[in-house]
C-alpha cells in the first residue's frame, strides 16, 4: 500500500483507527513521510444505478457486501442465514438495514436479467415452433 499523496509505503503499525462498512474493512494509516491521513479499503466499490422507486442511503456500494447479498439472493437465502455463515468464518454479519439497502442494489439488476433471459427462451420456443411447423408441413 502506498501513500496517495507521495511514493511511501504504508505501515500497519500506523494505523490510526478502523471500522467496518458492510463486509469492508477500512483502516486509517497515517504516512510515515508527509503525514497525510489515507484511507485504505478492503474492498472495491461500485455506483449503485438504481432505476426503480426505492430510495437508496448509499449511491457507493461496496463490492464485498454486494456480493454476499447476491449470492444470498442467488440461494433463495436470507440474511440470517448468510450471518450464521458470515459469522463461522469471524467475519462482521451484516445488518438489517445494510442488507435491505443492498437488496434494493441488487433487486433491479436481478429482475433485468432475469427479463432477458425469459425474452431468449420466448424467442428460442418461438424458432424451435416455427422449424417443427415447417418439418410437418413437408410431411
Amino acid at each position: 500500500m502506498k501513500c496517495t499523496k507521495c511514493p511511501q509505503d504504508l505501515l500497519m503499525s500506523n494505523i490510526t483507527s478502523h471500522y467496518t462498512s458492510g463486509l469492508a474493512y477500512i483502516s486509517t494509516i497515517n504516512c510515515e513521510n508527509c503525514n497525510l491521513i489515507n484511507e485504505v479499503e478492503t474492498s472495491r466499490k461500485h455506483r449503485v444505478n438504481n432505476n426503480t422507486q426505492n430510495f437508496l442511503h448509499a449511491k457507493v456500494h461496496n463490492d464485498m457486501t454486494t456480493k454476499a447479498v447476491l449470492v444470498a439472493c442467488h440461494s433463495d437465502g436470507i440474511r440470517t442465514e448468510l450471518n450464521k455463515i458470515l459469522a463461522c468464518l469471524d467475519l462482521a454479519t451484516i445488518n438489517p438495514s445494510v442488507y435491505r439497502e443492498y437488496e434494493l442494489g441488487v433487486g433491479p439488476a436481478l429482475e433485468n436479467q432475469a427479463m432477458l433471459i425469459c425474452d431468449r427462451a420466448a424467442e428460442e420456443e418461438c424458432r424451435l415452433l416455427l422449424e417443427k411447423m415447417e418439418e410437418l408441413e413437408k410431411l
